[in-house]
């Protein structure tokens, strides 16, 4: 049976600085990423050309430093914030993590279908010509271990850490909803370059950070950002509830690939349901997607006021 740890600093000699670190989480990868972005800009200049690192634009760039810092900052955080284990991340040992996270990417793919399902059946979407069996296995492939690899890196982050460090400080409810509208916000953040932005300035990483939100149009990302609260608000209560990151990883991997596989192999010309999906084949930017988000937030909700005491296994 899957041991229920308690979260960082819930222990006495496990007391860290949360707060603290949680703030640096928010300003270090964007201040130190965007500081190095020219330099690495540079280097993906200096590739082969036509190379896919030739190509990268200047934005990509910041947003790949930016990520890159925070990967390398996340454990000196973590420790900072009081987690001197991995499975005070969620990382518990047990002999059933496989089944959980099979468990969760099956849920995450039945649960995802199904809004699918129903654009398709109101004929939002068409299958693309040039899906073949070959193409369709090999996208399915790829696209899976692109949804793992997002899943454990995005779950360690905003649930084990995030909302762990959160909830040293503050009750479930108010960290979830931190935790959950953090994740979402970081979904929108598209850097932009100015009107006469010179790349090759020392400092012109800096200068995007004016303009991290310069893309932004309410009409069109308002549903993305409330899909994205709702399911980060679902994995939320799962982990508080489950204690472990292996159902979480699996939902999450299964949301990312049904996702990414549904944009390859279909096409929404915006013609067959225009309210509900709009123009674009991925759920979680239209409304549909925040009403199958919202659903599922309130059938864990419903399950977890039925089954208070309930286990996790």
């Amino acid at each position: 049976m899957m041991s229920r740890m308690p979260f960082a600093g819930q222990n006495k000699e496990d007391a860290g600085r949360p707060l603290t670190a949680l703030a640096l989480l928010l300003a270090l990868p964007f201040v130190a990423g965007l500081l190095l972005t020219p330099w690495l800009y540079r280097l993906c200049q200096m590739a082969a050309e036509g190379s896919a690192f030739h190509q990268w634009r200047f934005e990509q760039v910041a947003t790949r430093s930016i990520q890159l810092v925070a990967l390398m900052a996340l454990v000196p955080l973590m420790r900072l914030a009081g987690f001197r284990q991995l499975k005070q991340l969620g990382w518990v040992d047990n002999a059933g993590a496989w089944t959980w996270l099979g468990r969760g990417l099956l849920a995450g793919l039945v649960t995802m279908a199904l809004g699918y399902a129903a654009g398709w059946l109101g004929g939002a979407f068409v299958l693309r010509s040039h899906v073949t069996a070959i193409r369709f296995a090999g996208w399915a492939a790829q696209f899976l271990g692109v949804g793992l690899l997002v899943a454990v890196f995005e779950e360690t982050m905003f649930r084990g850490f995030v909302y762990g460090a959160l909830r040293q400080r503050l009750p479930v409810a108010a960290a979830a909803a931190l935790g959950s509208a953090l994740f979402a916000v970081l979904h929108i953040v598209r850097p932009e370059a100015p009107p006469g932005f010179d790349a090759t300035a020392p400092l012109a990483g800096l200068q995007l950070l004016a303009h991290l939100f310069a893309h932004l149009h309410w009409h069109e990302h308002l549903s993305l950002l409330l899909t994205v609260f709702c399911m980060a608000m679902t994995l939320c209560l799962l982990y508080e509830r489950q204690r472990h990151l292996y159902f979480v990883i699996g939902l999450h991997a299964g949301w990312v690939w049904l996702i990414r596989l549904w944009v390859k192999v279909f096409n929404n010309d915006g013609r067959g349901q225009p309210f509900w999906f709009g123009s674009t084949e991925e759920l979680a930017r239209c409304p549909a997607g925040v009403v199958l988000s919202a659903l599922f937030l309130l059938a864990v909700l419903v399950w977890i006021y039925r089954h208070p005491q309930g286990k996790s296994a």
